[in-house]
């Protein structure tokens, strides 16, 4: 238990670190690379779900995952893979942190060339870094952050150009697997 203590604390230090760059670096370009958006979203709730299913705690509430009908299974985009999975998995752990113990409706679908993701609970988000990485990377991603009742979501557009590379998406199985996977770094840490 103390070793599992230590390494939590550690997990939300990096978290807290690499918030801060992310939002001391706001406003500026950024390399994008081409990949699999969509993939790398579908991942991200997968293995989030997953991690809060591992934890004994019991004031974690559960995602009720959704991906509408007309979501795409694979949707090739130029993002910034870091930015996209901080923004991702803060929201969820700042949705997660305001609504203890209750369910989570998590949704992914398509807008006019973008792809949308909304987290809904009691009471939305209001976690100050978590809202400014989503920011920061709607901005980057042109696209949208919306907080509305108990409602968050968070729009990326899937037109950009300028890559500077290919990304591989990481499965739901290889974020769960790496210690120091966004989902591992900003949910995992946060679920105790």
């Amino acid at each position: 238990p103390a070793q599992r203590h230590l390494y939590l604390a550690a997990l939300r230090e990096l978290l807290a670190q690499e918030n801060a760059a992310i939002l001391q670096a706001a406003g500026r370009a950024r390399p994008l690379r081409r990949g699999d958006l969509a993939g790398l979203l579908r991942a991200l709730l997968t293995a989030c779900a997953a991690a809060e299913s591992r934890t004994a705690n019991q004031a974690l509430p559960h995602l009720h995952i959704r991906t509408a009908p007309d979501f795409p299974t694979h949707e090739t985009a130029v993002f910034e893979p870091r930015l996209v999975q901080a923004a991702a998995v803060g929201l969820l752990r700042a949705a997660a942190a305001v609504n203890p113990g209750g369910p989570l409706a998590v949704s992914l679908s398509r807008g006019l060339d973008s792809l949308i993701l909304t987290i809904t609970g009691e009471y939305p988000p209001h976690e100050k870094e978590a809202l400014g990485v989503a920011r920061e990377t709607a901005r980057l991603h042109e696209g949208s952050l919306a907080v509305c009742e108990g409602t968050v979501g968070l729009s990326l557009s899937t037109l950009l150009g300028g890559e500077a590379g290919h990304y591989t998406a990481p499965t739901a199985a290889d974020l769960l697997r790496d210690g120091l996977s966004s989902v591992q770094v900003g949910f995992y840490s946060s679920l105790e």
